[in-house]
This record gives structure tokens, C-alpha cells and sequence, in this order.
């Protein structure tokens, strides 16, 4: 075989297995990407250290108002709700003035606009908590929990009282035992 000849076929096959290592090396980084946890933003240092909070209610939008009114319930159960869900936690001592409070918890249950294309999932409101720092009331995070649509009043109870449950195992999540 000329030398030529030999030189085409050991350049090819170096070829050949550059581009295989190339391949394994992609194939391998795309596999630690898949396997590597994504980054999670760190929970800010007052919310796990703090002790004492105050329960702020920034009310209802007036959709999910109207529809609590209609089911013949009093328009402060969603924040009831909520506040009686942060006692039975007992993470947080509550207190009743925002200046004895190490953070702030602004609660609403608020009706976006939003346009669905799917009847079985669409929000028809959203539970938001809001952290705000009570010395410098810097809003430090917020958690919010969709509250799916429903024909009948007892439906929408049932949805409001699945985005609170959803809504509280995000909190304590944030803020694990001390």
C-alpha cells in the first residue's frame, strides 16, 4: 500500500476517533447537566432566623370576594384560614403589632387576569404571602399558590383550601424548625 494511501486511512481513522471522543465527552456533559440539581436562591437569613411575626391581611380581590360571599361565608375566612394554619405551625410566635415583629406576613387571595385555554386548570385567584423585613420593610420573598376555577361554591372552597395547604408546605419548607 503506497504511502499516501496509509497516511488517507490513519488520517481518517484519527478522524474518526476525534469526533467519537468528541461525541462521548458532549454525551457525557449533557448527562451530568441533566443529573446536577438546579440552583436553588438561598432563603433570605432574617426569614429562618426570626421568631416573631405579625399577620398582615392585604385583603381579597373581587372576584374570589364576591364568590366567598356567595357561598354565605364571612370575607375574612381565607386570612382566618391562614392565620389559624401559622398558630397550629407554631414556628413563629405571632404578635399583634408589626413593630414587635421580626418580619411581616402580608396575606391576599387575588384574582389575576389571565386567559385559559384549559377549563380543568384554569386560576380563577392566587393565595400570596408576602415576607417583608417589620425593621426596614424590605419585602424579602413571597409564596403564591393558584386557586383553580369551580362551578359551585363549595368547589371553590375546596380549591381555596388546597392552595393554603400548598401555600403553608411552601412556608415551612422555607422556614424549617428551630
Amino acid at each position: 500500500m503506497p504511502a499516501s494511501k496509509t497516511f488517507a486511512r490513519v488520517a481518517r481513522l484519527a478522524i474518526a476517533f476525534a469526533l467519537t471522543l468528541v461525541a462521548f465527552t458532549f454525551a457525557a456533559s449533557v448527562q451530568a447537566q441533566q443529573n446536577a440539581q438546579p440552583f436553588v436562591a438561598p432563603i433570605p437569613p432574617q426569614i429562618v432566623s426570626a421568631k416573631t411575626v405579625f399577620l398582615s391581611n392585604a385583603g381579597l380581590a373581587p372576584d374570589p370576594r364576591d364568590r366567598i360571599l356567595a357561598s354565605g361565608k364571612t370575607v375574612t375566612l381565607a386570612f382566618s384560614q391562614f392565620y389559624s394554619a401559622m398558630q397550629t405551625w407554631g414556628r413563629y410566635q405571632i404578635v399583634d403589632s408589626p413593630s414587635a415583629a421580626d418580619l411581616v406576613f402580608e396575606f391576599s387571595l387575588t384574582s389575576p387576569l389571565s386567559f385559559c385555554s384549559d377549563p380543568q386548570n384554569c386560576q380563577a385567584a392566587l393565595v400570596e404571602v408576602v415576607i417583608y423585613d417589620a425593621k426596614t420593610h424590605f419585602r424579602l420573598w413571597s409564596f403564591d399558590e393558584p386557586v383553580f376555577k369551580a362551578m359551585l361554591n363549595s368547589n371553590y372552597t375546596k380549591n381555596v383550601n388546597q392552595a393554603m395547604t400548598e401555600l403553608m408546605a411552601d412556608l415551612k419548607t422555607a422556614a424549617p424548625p428551630q
